[in-house]
């Protein structure tokens, strides 16, 4: 699966406005294109590379998300509520210390 979603993205990844006037150029050379349809091809050239780029994104996550998962590996979110629960702790265990040094 994810090496269906890299193949699937890697032209959207490397299509530029460039590359797809140049597309677009060959086309019209070749008449499969008329001069007045470029602008919109291009256009969809580009709205279909940026859909490919999201649909790649989503895929990438979800499979990364489920390798951490499967790995027993905890998230960035669950690190900084471990770090925060920490600091709460160690800010009660000094608070404690002091009152037991005061008796």
């Amino acid at each position: 699966m994810l090496r269906e979603a890299i193949l699937m993205g890697l032209g959207a990844l490397y299509m530029t406005r460039d590359k797809a006037e140049e597309i677009s150029q060959e086309l019209i050379r070749r008449g499969e294109l008329a001069k007045e349809e470029k602008s919109d091809f291009i256009s969809k050239l580009m709205d279909n590379a940026d859909k490919q780029k999201n649909m790649l994104k989503e895929k990438l996550e979800k499979e990364f998300n489920a390798m951490v998962k499967e790995a027993n590996l905890i998230t960035r979110d669950e690190y900084e509520e471990l770090l925060s629960k920490i600091n709460e702790l160690n800010i009660r265990l000094a608070e404690l210390e002091n009152k037991f040094d005061k008796e």
